[in-house]
């Protein structure tokens, strides 16, 4: 699985009719019959071992505009070596942004995956062939039960401790494989679309790529390490949100702790009140 330039030539002329056009043209220029191509695909890196199996997953991921999402996956301005998910339109608070597919992460999320992307559907999807080596405790959720789950693109959204995307934690969302994600604030065309890892994640501190956050939002709480980590006015704030991630009084029948996983949820013994029962309140008693 290195790629069509390391097979032999009889391989290569037994699947040439079925190559991508990206492939046959780099084809023909090796061979000298065609023009140099402009774009030379990434090289893969290389597969890391499992112990268990001796090999890594490696996933061909279309991107969101195959599933005909208003979202892109695009290079960052400031770090042209990460990627990021970029809004394409404008979006109202409260509106749907996109959906996505989640499956169990394999071997239980001890291994990291090589998300390797499809051909490109619009100008400026990464390149065909583009690998984004994905590390469990840096870009996996966690279902109520600590699976690690894996959301494919959606993992490529980037932390934020004023996000602006939210997800609806319910038993009946987490039981699905599509999920949705939802405006927190009004999102405009271009922006980096954000979540709140530590409303999602209880604690990924193994992760070595997880430090100090310096998201830039007011107030940063200063680590992306997960809910077990916040500082305690931090986790009384995230213990009171509504999924929307309002603050009492709210209006119609939103329930406070609903920004926090299950997971988190459960962790906290939490037990969510309507709103009648606070609000008014700035914070959670010990009991919540």
């Amino acid at each position: 699985m290195h790629g069509f330039k390391s097979l032999s030539n009889e391989e290569k002329e037994k699947i040439l009719p079925m190559v991508s056009k990206a492939v046959k043209a780099m084809h023909r220029a090796e061979l000298g019959e065609g023009l140099p191509v402009k774009h030379e695909q990434i090289s893969l890196p290389p597969r890391l071992r499992c112990q268990d199996t001796g090999k890594i997953p490696r996933h061909v991921f279309p991107g969101p505009s195959h599933a005909l999402a208003e979202v892109a996956v695009r290079r960052h301005d400031n770090d042209s070596n990460k990627f990021g998910l970029y809004a394409m339109k404008d979006f109202k608070f409260g509106e749907e942004v996109y959906s996505f597919f989640c499956q169990d992460w394999y071997f239980g999320g001890k291994v990291s995956i090589d998300m390797v992307f499809a051909s490109p559907q619009l100008e400026g999807d990464p390149a065909e062939g583009t690998v984004i080596r994905l590390n469990p405790l840096e870009y996996a959720s966690q279902n109520r039960d600590g699976t690690w789950i894996c959301s494919g693109w959606d993992s490529l959204t980037t932390h934020s401790c004023e996000p602006n995307l939210i997800y609806r934690h319910t038993q009946s969302e987490e039981d699905e494989n599509w999920r949705c994600t939802f405006a927190a604030k009004e999102i405009k065309k271009g922006d980096r679309l954000t979540v709140d890892v530590n409303c999602n994640i209880w604690d990924r501190s193994d992760c070595k790529a997880v430090d100090k956050c310096n998201c830039g939002a007011t107030p940063c709480t200063g680590t992306m390490k997960g809910f077990k980590f916040l500082p305690n006015e931090a986790q009384e704030e995230r213990k009171i949100m509504s999924w929307r991630r309002e603050s009492p009084p709210y209006s119609g029948q939103e329930k406070c702790g609903m920004a926090l996983s299950l997971r988190i949820r459960d962790q906290l013994g939490l037990v969510c009140s309507s709103k009648n029962s606070s609000s008014s309140s700035s914070s959670s008693s010990d009991s919540d």
